[in-house]
């Protein structure tokens, strides 16, 4: 009778599936055909045309599944058939894992569609207002990590004040990318532990920067708790703990704002600090940007013989950077704009044989939305050398920043910061 249920169960979801696919792309196809003030169609947009391709996806799969189930086959996994008395309880006291830690941007395009039409902080993942004050590009959504999605499943499947905890990739709690993670934690739920092991004794046999963090979820309608946190940071020769409340973790009150790990005392002497200073993007330098982004290294990275030698300009990037200097690479990136950073009409040759070989992939990048040129770059006003720039690297433990004098026709890429 239980297997008789659960499969009757599942069928009536997959129903609900595919219908609800089938009225979503219907409602996008007449919005599509609908005409302006002047009578003219207004066509499908892009964005519209993936959309529709990935619901004609979802039904056609849900059809599929339906009819297996039908007809006596295997159901698809579900948390609510599977774990049917789960379910009906509003789901599992405690949810433990270490799931993956891979940028989506390494995903193929479809399983990035479905991703992001499934998971908010794939929608909103960049924190808005830091990537407005660093005049951040649009692509700061591909850099999420798929473990954010993990997080956003885990907190679905425990009940009211149910506990999950989690192995994490510390950078969820830093960067641009982690905003939408860090906001739904704190909107859905009550962080009680968080451990930051980026600079503990290595834990693991990669080359990685964990953290651990232990939550509550909380419903839409419950009062978040008055409660202390429990902050650990290690390193190599000890462990710093302390407690603080909900309020003093985020760095700033923006929504998905980065959170700021340290003791009371530091914290207090950082927030005096940061009062008291002006912010670089109202000093004199002005507000850094990114550097370059190609969206492509593999296609416009090159050593010094491969295409025309005026296409190439020489290549920086952060991590190879040294204090107060840019040491000397083979590495170079082919600059495909002109000076006044415009795309170039036409390519020469060597560069155009060159970049053909991945038009698809240039295409496909999300900045590259709206451009007239296929070998775009972007934020290429970081390699303006009409006035000397600062360059650092974006993620360093010492200070590694170097002059670039005027002339200097050198293309910090997005691993890099640049004033001018």
């Amino acid at each position: 009778m239980l297997d008789k249920a659960e499969r009757q169960f599942a069928i009536n979801s997959l129903e609900s599936a595919a219908k609800a696919a089938e009225s979503k792309r219907r409602e996008l196809l007449l919005a599509s055909r609908s005409r302006d003030l002047f009578g003219k169609r207004t066509g499908v947009p892009g964005d519209t045309r993936a959309r529709l391709t990935e619901l004609r996806r979802l039904s056609k799969k849900a059809r599929h599944d339906l009819k297996v189930a039908a007809n006596g086959g295997a159901l698809p996994f579900s948390f609510a058939t599977h774990f049917a008395d789960t379910a009906a309880i509003g789901g599992f006291d405690v949810v433990i894992g270490n799931p993956p830690w891979v940028r989506t941007h390494n995903l193929d395009r479809s399983s990035r569609a479905e991703l992001r039409s499934n998971y908010s902080v794939y929608r909103g993942a960049a924190w808005q207002s830091g990537a407005e004050s660093s005049a951040a590009g649009r692509g700061f959504s591909a850099q999420v990590d798929i473990a954010a999605l993990f997080v956003e499943r885990c907190v679905s499947l425990v009940r009211s004040e149910g506990t999950v905890g989690l192995i994490l990739p510390s950078k969820l709690w830093r960067s641009l990318a982690g905003g939408g993670v860090r906001e739904l934690l704190r909107d859905r739920t009550s962080l009680l532990e968080i451990d930051d092991l980026t600079d503990a004794k290595q834990t693991f046999d990669a080359a990685v920067y964990p953290s651990l963090i232990v939550t509550q979820r909380t419903s839409g309608r419950q009062k978040q708790p008055v409660h202390q946190i429990a902050v650990r940071v290690h390193h190599r020769y000890g462990i710093a703990a302390w407690c603080a409340g909900r309020d003093a973790i985020p760095f700033d009150e923006t929504p998905g704002a980065p959170w700021v790990l340290l003791p009371p005392d530091a914290r207090d002497a950082f927030d005096r600090f940061a009062r008291a200073g002006t912010p670089f993007a109202d000093s004199a330098v002005g507000r850094p940007t990114l550097g370059v982004k190609s969206g492509c290294n593999e296609a416009f990275v090159v050593g010094e013989e491969t295409v025309e030698s005026e296409m190439l300009r020489p290549l920086i990037r952060g991590e190879n950077m040294i204090a107060w200097r840019v040491p000397a690479s083979n590495e170079r990136i082919i600059w495909t704009h002109d000076e006044s950073g415009r795309p170039m009409r036409s390519l020469p040759p060597l560069a155009h044989a060159r970049l053909v070989q991945f038009r698809k992939e240039l295409e496909n990048r999300s900045d590259a939305r709206g451009q007239s040129r296929w070998w775009s770059l972007f934020r290429t006003e970081a390699a303006d050398c009409t006035r000397p720039r600062v360059v650092w690297s974006d993620v360093s433990r010492s200070p590694k920043a170097a002059l670039l004098l005027k002339g200097n026709k050198s293309v910090p890429i997005n691993s890099c910061y640049v004033g001018r």
